[in-house]
């Protein structure tokens, strides 16, 4: 028998929704909500309605992301300027980020997106065996030539 959901009524299931979709922080939105991450999975699974609603909060908050990723990368962040440790005045200085810029773009066009290749064509292998026989004894009981192999001396 599985077990039952605990008590998660409406305002829990908002405060749990609201937190995740500002932070993206599962344990926080738990927190916010006073509930376990026990119950949330147990409502996840009885209620299609609730772990709908929680997809479209973890979405809205990598949406929110993206946005500041975007505007941080083409817009810039106005920093204040510093010389030899000390504020200069009230001057300030645009700051781009390009890494940001260049991740939103690595999503959305795959000529942006690193190239990787994995060779899965494997030869050869790895025999493990627990004995109390030495390297050099298994060599020697194994490695010996079988009928019809090449020997040194065949050349």
């Amino acid at each position: 028998m599985s077990p039952q959901p605990v008590k998660f009524d409406m305002r829990g299931k908002e405060l749990y929704l609201e937190k995740l979709q500002e932070t993206g922080n599962f344990a926080s939105a738990c927190a916010h909500a006073n509930i376990s991450d026990e119950t949330v999975r147990l409502h996840r699974e009885a209620d299609r309605e609730f772990a709908l609603a929680e997809e479209r909060a973890r979405r809205l908050f990598v949406d929110a992301c993206e946005r500041e990723a975007i505007r941080r990368g083409r817009d810039g962040v106005e920093k204040p300027v510093f010389y030899q440790g000390k504020r200069v005045d009230d001057s300030k200085i645009r700051e781009y980020s390009d890494t940001l810029l260049l991740a939103v773009l690595k999503k959305h066009d795959p000529g942006y997106r690193d190239r990787a290749t994995v060779d899965m064509n494997l030869s050869g292998g790895v025999l493990v065996i627990g004995s109390e026989k030495s390297l050099e004894e298994w060599i020697g009981r194994y490695s010996q030539p079988k009928v019809g192999d090449a020997t040194p001396d065949d050349a």
